[in-house]
């Protein structure tokens, strides 16, 4: 029996290869009945849903990275004390996260842009209208 080697090559076993990946789907939230005596398509779907919060906490990381470093540029110039740089403002609102999210964040941007020019627009037609009217009534300043 001590005589016996098992040659690397020697391929595992059915039972050995459960035995392996049974930690993992445990580690996933898949209960010990469910991996041993269940549909044996559920450990697709532990591992889709497993690879869907991978990415969703690697996402949710990455953000809190940006909101880390966006607070920390907004902040830098009032620290160094004598720099010329104006502070930027914080963030106003999170940044949008969901593909809606980011069409409704644009389409909104769109509108504000929009309205900030035709006020200005408006402003400026103001503007003329009243220097014709002072050059009709004969005021020229």
């Amino acid at each position: 029996m001590g005589s016996e080697l098992v040659s690397p090559a020697s391929p595992l076993t059915f039972t050995e290869q459960f035995e392996a990946q049974c930690p993992f789907y445990l580690s996933i939230g898949m209960t010990y009945d469910e991996f041993w005596y269940g549909s044996a398509d559920r450990v697709i779907y532990y591992r889709k849903a497993y690879k869907i919060k991978q990415k969703r906490n690697n996402d949710l990381a990455w953000l809190n990275g940006r909101y880390v470093y966006d607070a920390l540029k907004a902040i830098v110039p009032a620290l160094r004390g004598l720099s010329k740089e104006p502070v930027e403002q914080y963030l106003d609102e999170p940044y949008p996260y969901t593909k809606e999210d980011v069409i409704e964040y644009k389409n909104r941007k769109m509108l504000e842009k929009a309205q900030k020019y035709r006020e200005y627009a408006e402003a400026r037609n103001a503007e003329r209208q009243a220097r014709e009217e002072a050059m009709k009534n004969g005021d020229n300043d």
